[in-house]
């Protein structure tokens, strides 16, 4: 034997060696029909043959009888031999006939001439990775039909540029689209024209890539143009690669939610006798309507109306009675204050105020003098009083004048003068309008 021959023969034994001590994959060979010529500790270990049992025999026994049936075998053999490879995943049978899921690989052998020697066999046993993998799908399958079957979310994917890419029943639900109708437009019909105007569809994107969540209240549209509240959560979705592929995007109707919220605040601010506003609403009222009147160098005017003999009143005919006075007055009261800035409140007991924006002390006058007039007409009968038959009102008249440089002082004077007004009133005989004098800034003096 050569040095060359001696060397071939100690590289063939090494690497014999080698694959029959892999126990990771089954690795053997198999002549030009396909019987086993070799075989090492991994093909023991996945098929449970030993070598004598197995060599010489069709490699097609490790395949299931309906893959045999098929053909596949020897498919196997004629595209290994024809394209050079053959690759491919399927079950395989084990001496026991337990089966498992199999990751094989048939490559030709061939000589220098390029005759066909036989085939090399690799087969890896995946079921774990299979079962992993079949997991994961099943998971991903149940979570889809979860988020398809949401009725009360809107739950849908955008791309990276805002377009919908996905579609729930909830989205359907809520927003009024079908999927074939709303999959590649983009989001930005959802919002309203004043919002697409201002950029907000833009700025939701960015705020959610940026800092990784948008989260809002707002307005949207639905299909049919109608209006709705949403609560609405944007976050950004990022592949394997950490690469930003786009938006998850989750949107709840609550608009029953802001309703309820919206009645819960009117209840806050609404006295519930009369169903005006409630002395907090003044205050917030009269605050908001004096920094206006300062600002655009207007005029406002503040009615203190009081029923007259009230006491009385309740003592002779009971407070049930003395109630539906007051419904009755808070009435009259609304009907003869038309404009939308103007408001009616009960600030006390049997004391009502109204604040009537942009009005100067003789419209103020007019007005007052109207609703003490439809509470007369009323026509409640009163026998304790001491001014008339029937219920009537005193009404206390103040009136605030901005100049250049705004008004004087604070509400408060406001108040203060309507309630005196209101004082002179009662003081007078009742049953009547006095009105205060305006307050009013300084006049500028003439320069020396």
């Amino acid at each position: 034997m050569t040095g060359f021959q001696f060397d071939k023969h100690l590289t063939n034994e090494r690497l014999q060696l080698l694959v029959g001590s892999i126990s990771e994959y089954a690795i053997y060979m198999l002549d030009p029909e396909g019987r086993v010529v070799t075989w090492n500790a991994g093909a023991q270990r996945f098929k449970g043959y030993f070598a004598d049992e197995i060599i010489g025999q069709h490699f097609s026994c490790f395949f299931r009888r309906e893959d045999r049936d098929a053909g596949l075998p020897g498919r196997a053999l004629r595209i290994a031999a024809r394209d050079g490879r053959f690759e491919a995943e399927g079950w395989r049978v084990r001496r026991d006939g337990s089966e498992f899921w199999a990751h094989a690989i048939l490559d030709p052998i061939r000589d220098d001439d390029g005759e066909l020697l036989g085939y090399a066999k690799i087969t890896r046993d995946i079921t774990e990775v299979r079962k992993r993998e079949q997991a994961l799908f099943d998971s991903e399958v149940q979570f889809r039909m979860l988020v398809q079957s949401v009725r009360d979310y809107a739950i849908y994917m955008l791309d990276i540029d805002g377009h919908v890419t996905s579609w729930n029943l909830g989205a359907e639900t809520i927003k009024g689209y079908k999927w074939s109708e709303i999959v590649g437009q983009h989001f930005s019909r959802f919002y309203t024209h004043d919002d697409q105007a201002s950029g907000a569809p833009t700025l939701a994107l960015q705020t959610a890539f940026d800092t990784g969540k948008f989260e809002a209240e707002a307005r949207r549209v639905r299909k049919d143009g109608s209006p709705f509240w949403a609560h609405v959560i944007i976050e950004p979705i990022y592949n394997d690669a950490g690469e930003h592929v786009g938006f998850a995007k989750v949107t709840r109707d609550i608009t029953e939610k802001k309703r309820l919220e919206d009645e819960l605040t009117a209840l806050a601010r609404q006295d519930g006798l009369t169903g005006l506003g409630n002395r907090r609403l003044f205050d917030e009222t009269l605050a908001r309507e004096w920094r206006r009147t300062q600002r655009e160098q207007m005029q406002m005017s503040l009615l203190m109306i009081d029923v007259d003999h009230f006491k009385q009143f309740n003592d002779e005919y009971g407070h049930l009675s003395g109630d539906d006075c007051l419904r009755a007055i808070a009435k009259c009261v609304l009907a003869k204050i038309k404009r939308p800035g103007d408001a009616a409140f009960r600030y006390g007991g049997e004391e009502l105020a109204v604040i009537l924006a942009n009005t100067d002390s003789t419209g103020a006058q007019h007005v007052a003098e109207r609703i003490r007039a439809s509470v007369v007409g009323l026509s409640v009968p009163h026998g304790s009083s001491f001014t008339s038959d029937v219920v009537t009102v005193s009404i206390g008249v103040g009136s605030a004048k901005a100049g250049p440089q705004g008004a004087v002082g604070e509400p408060s004077e406001l108040i203060r003068a309507a309630d005196l007004a209101l004082y002179k009133a009662k003081h007078a005989g009742r049953n009547r309008v006095m009105v205060s004098d305006v307050i009013a800034p300084p006049a500028a003096s003439d320069p020396a």
